[in-house]
């Protein structure tokens, strides 16, 4: 997938958090500590260093959502961390993105953490992040 696909994927996948752009996404590419995967109904992105995996972004096309699509991206995601030598996965979450908390929360993640007006929206706000922590 190409930097351009990615950033028109998240531009338009409802999100009211700030969406990255073409650049940024070509900056993860570039780097080989990038994990990517992909589906037809979207992708998962994050980053690897040592046995540390961080998820940074599970992007699902809106008319694919809440049909499994996000959490099998992210046991691919994990799959393929724990295959590159990660022990355990870090994210971030907004704290009003129940949806997402939900998944995780379901899958095995748990609370480490808060980080205060860690993500901007779209309209200049803040929101804080709950940071959470898997063992793989």
């Amino acid at each position: 997938m190409i930097a351009a696909d990615l950033a028109y994927q998240h531009a338009n996948s409802g999100m009211t958090l700030r969406t990255w752009s073409e650049q940024e996404y070509q900056d993860l590419l570039d780097d080989p500590k990038t994990i990517i995967v992909q589906t037809n109904a979207g992708y998962a992105i994050g980053t690897i260093v040592c046995d540390v995996a961080e998820l940074l972004l599970i992007i699902t096309r809106p008319a694919l959502r809440r049909n499994g699509h996000g959490k099998n991206l992210l046991s691919q995601f994990e799959n393929t961390a724990k295959a590159r030598g990660g022990d355990f996965v870090i994210l971030e979450v907004s704290e009003k993105n129940l949806a997402a908390q939900a998944l995780y929360l379901s899958t095995g993640y748990t609370e480490i953490g808060r980080r205060s007006g860690y993500y901007k929206t779209q309209n200049g706000d803040s929101e804080d992040a709950l940071v959470l922590r898997k063992a793989l």
